[in-house]
């Protein structure tokens, strides 16, 4: 009697699995997608496209023939530059804290950019301990650092 149940209830199974087919998979395809971060040194950004659910990498994704530039709120330009699959380089050294930034791209006459923000200053680690309360208690990580010029709004 179980074994006839059982077959019941995988038959039964098998006919309400039904193929899921999202909508909107092709929206997502060809969108530019940035990643990267404005630093204070040498800013790195990779640019490529999004390709959908349904297509494969063709290996054709990443953006080559973009300008790139860091514009100061001053409307000043880091100019960047090209180096490899889809990599640009911004010479982003020694930003002013007081001052904003952002990112501003053009691709094939498309314009695109980021709000402008302002660099948030974060003082050196001077020592990194671990500490522990317990046997069977969580390790912590201990980080020591100190701010003499007290620019740190985002570390306490």
């Amino acid at each position: 009697m179980k074994q006839i149940i059982f077959i019941i209830f995988v038959l039964l199974l098998s006919g309400c699995i039904d193929e899921y087919n999202p909508k909107g998979i092709e929206e997502v395809s060809d969108l530019l997608v940035i990643e990267g971060t404005i630093t204070d040194d040498e800013s790195v950004f990779t640019l490529r496209r999004s390709v959908g659910l349904s297509e494969s990498l063709t290996g054709n994704e990443t953006v080559d023939n973009a300008f790139l530039y860091v514009e100061k709120e001053n409307g000043e330009r880091i100019n960047g530059y090209f180096t490899e699959n889809g990599t640009y380089h911004i010479p982003t050294i020694q930003l002013i804290p007081e001052q904003k930034y952002r990112l501003r791209i053009s691709i094939d006459g498309e314009e695109y950019e980021s709000t402008f923000l302002a660099p948030i200053f974060t003082p050196e680690i001077d020592s990194i301990l671990p500490m522990k309360r317990g046997q069977g208690e969580p390790v912590y990580m201990c980080v020591s650092t100190h701010d003499p010029q007290n620019q740190s709004r985002y570390v306490k």
